[in-house]
């Protein structure tokens, strides 16, 4: 991994920190293993929002990729295509990249699945760095 994502890792961490520990004062209790994943989507779907608020600034609405998802069947691998090339790019190059150039697909649908998929394999790195523990 790059120096970038991993800046950018444990900044997630740092934040994910934050949200627990919020969290557990407000509840007077530990979280649960599956809590963490949806505060790290809560996180992941902030930064999104913010993104897709910036791009709003400054994107004229008329000059917007509208794409819309076909309904044949091969779209779906396309569609599949597509996200995972978003998480790669997150995973390999840069969060803040990924999710720019998801926001700037103007295309909902995608960026929810590549918001769940991104956040599936963030925890799952978090896990695997021992940074949070696994759900049993």
């Amino acid at each position: 991994m790059n120096e970038n994502l991993e800046e950018e890792i444990a900044a997630l961490q740092q934040q994910l920190e934050e949200k627990k520990t919020q969290l557990e004062q407000e509840q007077a209790e530990p979280l649960e293993p599956h809590q963490e994943r949806e505060l790290l989507h809560e996180i992941v779907g902030e930064q999104l929002q913010q993104q897709s608020l910036a791009d709003d600034q400054i994107q004229n609405p008329a000059t917007a990729d509208d794409t819309q998802l076909p309904d044949e069947a091969a779209s779906d691998d396309a569609f599949s295509g597509q996200v995972q090339a978003l998480v790669n790019t997150a995973l390999t190059s840069s969060v803040k990249e990924a999710i720019t150039a998801a926001v700037k697909t103007n295309n909902a649908a995608l960026i929810d699945a590549f918001h769940d998929a991104l956040v599936d394999n963030l925890y799952d790195e978090l896990v695997t760095r021992k940074k949070i523990d696994q759900p049993t």
